[in-house]
């Protein structure tokens, strides 16, 4: 089937599976995989029928949906309408679409189901992209669902680089903060006044420009604990989030270089913009705490860590300063809070349960058979280690955390794009007999560094639950986190943005807002790179769309409407 085993990959890269449900007997097993891993396709579930059935094909189809009863099957593709009539009963809400191949027989679809003819994509291309197109964002949560190997490289766009001033960057940020002010007036101003100071400052808190998830996480019973005492006292509400660890640099698909850029900076006018509107009817506001995270889970190369706090801080001080919020390595609060002791012992248990972690996926092997290796991993870890990461969060399962750090992790040839979209376009892919040796290779270094990536990131987690870590970080004050669960309020740096500022690179879409998005598909929609000395000549600033630029510069209209998103 052509496209067959781009269309596998493409549904595991988004997170799902494909699985063979076939006609064909148990004897052809052995003859069968090996077709499917001549295509491409390889460690993939297949039920196989008994060699000596009797009863028709469509009656065994149905009874081996057994097999994937662990799976919540949401497509069934079979090419025989009465195959797909008898599973429809056992999988009532399962779309169902008819398979006809050119070239092979196939019957009418008379239980009206939709028809695919190829499972091959149209690559986006001068003859298929809208000639009218702007560019745009691409509003993706992750590399894996944006078509890599069809993207350009943007040269043309590098070519046209806009250089910004030093007065021109300041009335930017100006510009940000003034909107930034009048939006806090303004949503304070609107907001009721219940007479009931807590509810009313949850209230605001709750705001669609400030709330990422459901209000249920932090229910306002949760918040009545943490802000009644604080009101009693007339004292600063205590907010804390951790965050802002380093640009990933390592293969140029999602940032363009290590240092924090317009978006870290807008990210901390989001943070003033919070505190300010809370201070409107609360005049003591709130006392931010961002605990920086950037050498917690995963060791970086010191030279960056130490660049990018310095470049943070000078933001930090753009932004405000310490009458907004307080800036802290969170290994150093940790030693205040929780003792030299407890921080040494701490750092012992971390290699103790990555030597355990590693005993337990011990016959695993993520470069021979990834998907069963993920799926083994995630089993065996979540039986290891339990899902409660304590203080009412969850343990990321193996694979989902894998999936995240896999696109981190830095090739062996260095910070080539066009070579890392040949490796990540099909990352999982091995099997392939058209690869070319070394993206073989590449890939399965990726893949390998990327385990232990998330074995040693599962260790942290595991020590920092085990010593109560977390609830002596963040009890007895509000947490923000950009990632929504129970007892921490959910917080968006900028409004709609899929991407954390610090995952991917500052962009100002069409409108002039500030939002984030990954380097790759910035440079692939025509968006061109602004340079501003508040950053130097090694990084972009920003990106800008290219119909943005005027006589080689940011067009002064376009520049003056800069502002953070509201949702």
């Amino acid at each position: 089937m052509p496209g067959l085993a781009r269309f596998v990959w493409d549904v595991y890269d988004a997170g799902g599976r494909v699985v063979f449900n076939t006609g064909r007997r148990e004897r052809v097993r052995e003859h069968t995989e090996h077709a499917l891993a001549n295509a491409g396709i390889t460690g993939t579930r297949i039920a196989f029928l008994q060699n000596d059935r009797s009863r028709p094909v469509h009656e065994l189809k149905a009874d081996s949906l057994r097999s994937f009863a662990d799976l919540d099957i949401v497509a069934v593709f079979d090419d025989i309408c009465e195959n797909r009539q008898a599973m429809a009963k056992v999988l009532p809400d399962a779309l169902f679409v008819a398979v006809a191949l050119p070239g092979y027989v196939h019957e009418r679809p008379y239980d009206g189901a939709d028809v695919v003819r190829s499972f091959e994509t149209v690559p986006q291309c001068a003859r298929t992209a809208p000639a009218t197109r702007l560019p745009a964002l691409s509003h993706a949560n992750s590399l894996a669902e944006l078509s890599l190997a069809e993207m350009s490289e943007g040269k043309l766009a590098l070519e046209h680089a806009v250089r910004l001033s030093e007065r021109e960057s300041l009335e930017i940020i100006d510009t940000l903060l003034e909107s930034a002010e009048r939006a806090a007036i303004q949503t304070a101003g609107r907001a009721p006044r219940t007479g009931d100071l807590v509810a009313d400052i949850y209230h605001l808190l709750t705001r669609p420009q400030f709330r990422k998830g459901a209000r249920a996480n932090y229910s306002l019973a949760m918040a009545r604990r943490e802000i009644q005492p604080r009101v009693a006292d007339g004292a600063p509400i205590p907010v804390i989030t951790r965050g802002f660890p380093i640009k990933f640099p390592y293969n140029k698909l999602k940032t363009l270089g290590s240092q924090p850029d317009l978006s870290e900076l807008a990210a901390m006018i989001r943070l003033r913009e919070l505190h300010r509107t809370v201070q409107e009817i609360y005049p003591p506001g709130l006392a931010i705490t961002v605990l920086g995270d950037g050498n917690h889970f995963r060791p970086h190369p010191r030279h960056l860590l130490l660049a990018y706090r310095e470049k943070l801080l000078a933001y930090h001080a753009l932004a405000g300063g310490t009458e907004i919020l307080t800036i802290a390595d969170l290994n150093e609060v940790a030693e205040q809070r929780m003792g030299l002791f407890a921080v040494r012992q701490h750092a012992a248990l971390i290699p103790q349960r990555v030597a355990e972690i590693r005993a337990a996926l011990a016959g695993l092997d993520i470069v021979s058979a990834p998907a069963p290796a993920l799926e083994q991993a995630t089993l065996r870890t979540t039986h290891m280690i339990g899902g409660n990461r304590g203080a009412g969060m969850a343990i990321p399962h193996f694979e989902s955390l894998f999936r995240s750090l896999m696109y981190t992790v830095s090739t062996t040839q260095g910070h080539d794009a066009a070579l890392a979209k040949q490796i990540y376009a099909d990352l999982f892919n091995l099997a392939d007999p058209a690869l070319p040796a070394p993206i073989a290779g590449e890939r399965r270094a990726v893949l390998s560094k990327a385990w232990h990536d998330t074995i040693r990131y599962m260790a942290v987690l595991w020590a920092d639950r085990d010593l109560g870590f977390d609830a002596a970080m963040f009890s007895h004050q509000i947490r923000l986190t950009p990632n929504p669960r129970n007892g921490c309020l959910g917080f968006t740096y900028l409004g709609g943005a899929s991407v954390l500022p610090w995952h991917g690179t500052a962009a100002l879409d069409a409108s002039g807002r500030v939002s984030t998005d990954f380097a790759v598909s910035l440079l692939d929609q025509g968006f061109v790179p602004a340079y501003s000395p508040l950053l130097g000549p090694a990084q972009p600033w920003m990106m800008v769309p290219v119909t943005a630029i005027e006589g080689g510069g940011l067009h002064p209209g376009f520049r003056a409407a800069v502002q953070l998103r509201r949702r």
